[in-house]
């Protein structure tokens, strides 16, 4: 697992400016968060990492000057831009970069807890389900980690109780690891529960749109998790603690998580 340092400096982006891509979509142009990905394309290319070509510079929309419909096009989506899909240049893998927040001390704590259990001491337990890091890009305030692409723990939802027990079965697993490294996930809630997707899909689907595939010719073909198990994973350390084994009890004020 690598750490890079960008010496660029990227679009600043004003959190509270996401609420744009809730009230303001136009296929055709990029929004703030966007931007922040397009200026950077160039370095992450560098560090072994492409963009869609929506976020590379000089985009023009693929249905401009066509007769084809803007949501037949793949370039024409997007996506929870703090997280967002590339290709790994070495072998064609399609990841995550998840662009961690402005706090510098929450920070610091989310991206080494995300190391901690990325660690080849514990990245090679099976009872680790601590979403695995591969690099570590580092931006003039900000921190970009490398991860797999992994999807929602119920989308395709659940069918047999097997299936539900061996989804418990696991994220209680999973929970009781980090509890044994010390570390409190203290956010343990239905979005930030996802799975590794690559046993159901025989050919990847598009990051934006996940039952087309990737191509958009048509729609995924999905296996079922019983004939093809699949790994959760707990994701997003922002609020997770790690303890000191020999200090007292600890203690935590309390907080309100919302769904």
């Amino acid at each position: 697992m690598a750490e890079t340092e960008s010496p660029a400096q990227p679009h600043e982006v004003d959190e509270d400016e996401d609420a744009d891509i809730i009230h303001r979509y136009n296929p055709s142009a990029l929004d703030v968060t966007e931007r922040f990905w397009r200026d950077l394309q160039p370095w992450l290319e560098e560090c072994g990492y492409l963009l869609r070509p929506r976020y590379r510079p000089g985009w023009i929309p693929s249905w401009i000057g066509t007769n084809k419909r803007w949501f037949d096009c793949e370039d024409a989506f997007t996506r929870e831009t703090r997280v967002l899909d590339a290709t790994r240049i070495s072998d064609g893998a399609i990841v995550s970069l998840k662009r961690v927040g402005k706090d510098g001390d929450t920070e610091s704590k989310e991206v080494d807890i995300a190391q901690l259990f990325s660690s080849e001491a514990l990245a090679k337990d099976k009872r680790n389900h601590c979403a695995p890091v591969y690099d570590v890009l580092k931006v003039p305030g900000k921190t970009i980690l490398a991860m797999p692409l992994l999807r929602e723990h119920d989308n395709p939802r659940q069918h047999t109780i097997w299936e539900a027990v061996e989804f418990f079965r696991q994220i209680f697993q999973g929970l009781s690891f980090m509890h044994e490294q010390h570390v409190a996930h203290r956010d343990c809630k239905s979005d930030n529960i996802t799975m590794d997707p690559k046993p159901l899909y025989p050919v990847m689907y598009h990051p934006a749109e996940d039952d087309i595939k990737s191509d958009f010719s048509g729609r995924a073909k999905r296996f079922t998790r019983t004939s093809h198990p699949v790994k959760y994973y707990l994701i997003d350390f922002e609020l997770s603690r790690m303890y000191d084994p020999n200090g007292p009890p600890p203690l935590e004020t309390k907080f309100i998580a919302y769904p």
